[in-house]
């Protein structure tokens, strides 16, 4: 039995589940083949809305999770607060870890609307020439002190004679984003002491962007289904890892600049690559 995509007569494609029989005479002779095509394109639909709920339901829990974990922590600091405003050394923890938690809970808000953005076709931007080179010293110089506390050695290569440019036609802050949520996914999932490696370089025609970790890494069955939304992955203790948004935001921007992304890994624990290409428009002195 086999199950895959047909095309009828007029043209149109569906899911099918084809069977193939032996036909033999009484005397065990070949006599030619029965074949059975079945139309099941209305069950995957129905599959693949249940797979998409499940991940929906999921998805839901784990925000939960978050939300609450995080407003936990900002309700109990500040009702400390409160009771010790004299003291000085908890005023001032407090206010890092009121700091802290808010800034992640700004993060999670920021890309629910951003998947909002796109699921509706309200997403703006504002196209130009861009220089990669520039985006991506930015983001690991903004990402160089996370990396620090956490003991993990950030390092940067950039394949690029330093007079030459590297521009593609994109928006500016999508793309900014992407580098950004890349290296930030990899320094979040990369244990203290770790190691993130950042290699920018270029073909003929493409820019291509890298990010190497240590981390946690992707099972081989995770890794086809790491640029969809809600899909999120799950460390060797088996805890899930993320709400599921990143990679979904990066995927539809990357394909936005008529550019790709991929990942790959050698599995759990053994860390991730990210790629993404992009068209170059100009590469000159």
């Amino acid at each position: 039995m086999d199950e895959g995509w047909r095309v009828r007569k007029d043209g149109s494609q569906f899911w099918a589940s084809v069977v193939l029989t032996a036909l033999k005479t009484q005397t065990g002779a070949q006599r030619g083949f029965l074949k059975i095509t079945r139309d099941l394109t209305e069950r995957r639909k129905i599959e693949a809305l249940q797979i998409a709920d499940r991940k929906k339901d999921e998805f839901l829990a784990t925000l939960s999770h978050e939300l609450r974990t995080h407003l936990n922590a900002i309700l109990g600091w500040v009702n400390l607060m409160s009771e010790l405003r004299e003291d000085e050394k908890v005023i001032s923890q407090g206010f890092e870890v009121l700091k802290r938690n808010t800034e992640t809970l700004t993060g999670l808000i920021s890309g629910l609307l951003d998947i909002s953005r796109i699921a509706t076709g309200t997403l703006s931007l504002n196209f130009e020439a861009v220089d990669l080179k520039e985006l991506v010293h930015s983001s690991v110089e903004t990402l160089q002190v996370q990396a620090t506390l956490k003991g993990i050695a950030l390092k940067s290569v950039v394949e690029i004679p330093p007079k030459t440019g590297c521009r593609v036609w994109g928006d500016k802050v999508g793309l900014q984003q992407i580098l950004t949520n890349i290296l930030a996914n990899a320094l979040k999932f990369t244990p203290d002491g770790g190691e993130v490696a950042v290699n920018l370089r270029r073909t003929q025609a493409r820019a291509v962007f890298v990010v190497k970790d240590t981390g946690i890494g992707m099972s081989p069955g995770f890794l086809p289904h790491a640029f969809e939304q809600f899909s999120q992955a799950k460390s060797n203790n088996s805890q899930t890892c993320g709400l599921g948004l990143g990679l979904a935001i990066c995927k539809h921007l990357v394909e936005l600049f008529d550019g790709s992304i991929s990942a790959d890994s050698e599995g759990l624990g053994r860390g991730t690559t990210l790629q993404v290409e992009l068209p170059l428009i100009a590469c000159r002195p």
